[in-house]
């Protein structure tokens, strides 16, 4: 069986899972069920720095899952997060700026670091999102442009692809992949804003904002895994790897989709 073969299969297996799950189970529950996943990407980020000592990665797990949790178990506010979330869209403005002029070396601290500042904010919009009534729509939304971008991409660039968007991260992106993900998670958003019944022109751009800052997700996890000197993030994931290889796109511009939301009256301030 092929690689892309597996990775379809994976793909609509995750879908329908996931998808079943949102649907079936209490949003509380499976807010969990997702923070599951996150989690999972905790423990797989953990490798690129301290790929040789389980103590080390069980404690920074540990302590990012309890950071995790402690918002729900002081039973805070929705919106008690929406402070970080904000700020998680600056942070990945600054990484965006490092990736192009890459003027920042890695070192196992910084990473440790990068993994709190992208995990984290990514759990707390994903919270956000669940703790609403239209949570489960709006999330299968954001991953279907997520989704989208990534296979836009992914076939743009096999096909047409000639100049190289990030050589020294990822060799295998171009721009024209980077275009070709553009336009069809732009399509997807104006598709489901004309399905939820909301701004047209404005998720246009939501949906070209949410494509590009998932691919900055993926080139930074491309860039600590390099660092690692690793392929992959696990092997959990047929075809795809890790988990942190399959949700690398959605931890970025999960805050950016949220902010958005929050912004056009969507989700409640």
């Amino acid at each position: 069986m092929s690689s892309l073969t597996k990775r379809i299969i994976t793909a609509v297996v995750l879908l329908i899972g996931v998808g079943s799950a949102l649907y079936a189970l209490p949003a509380s529950t499976a807010r969990y069920v997702l923070g599951a996943f996150v989690f999972i990407g905790v423990w797989e980020w953990s490798g690129f720095f301290a790929r040789h000592s389980p103590s080390i990665r069980a404690l920074y797990t540990l302590m990012m899952f309890g950071a995790g949790l402690l918002p729900l178990v002081t039973g805070a506010s929705p919106g008690a997060g929406d402070p970080i979330i904000y700020i998680a869209v600056g942070w990945w403005l600054v990484v965006l700026c490092w990736l192009v002029f890459n003027s920042v070396a890695i070192n196992s601290w910084g990473c440790a670091l990068a993994g709190l500042l992208c995990l984290q904010p990514a759990w707390l919009s994903l919270a956000r999102l669940m703790n609403m009534g239209e949570g489960v729509p709006l999330l299968l939304w954001f991953i279907g442009i997520v989704a989208a971008a990534d296979i836009g991409a992914y076939f743009t660039g096999r096909r047409f692809g000639q100049r190289k968007l990030a050589p020294r991260v990822s060799p295998g992106k171009t721009w024209e992949g980077l275009g070709g993900g553009l336009l069809c998670a732009i399509l997807v958003a104006v598709l489901g804003a004309s399905w939820l019944n909301i701004s047209l022109v404005v998720f246009a751009a939501v949906g070209a904002a949410v494509a590009g800052f998932s691919i900055v997700g993926d080139l930074t996890v491309s860039a600590f895994k390099r660092y690692a000197g690793l392929k992959d993030s696990g092997r959990l994931l047929p075809g795809h790897g890790g988990v942190m290889d399959r949700i690398d796109g959605m931890v970025a511009a999960l805050p950016v989709f949220v902010v958005t939301l929050l912004l056009t009256g969507v989700l409640d301030a």
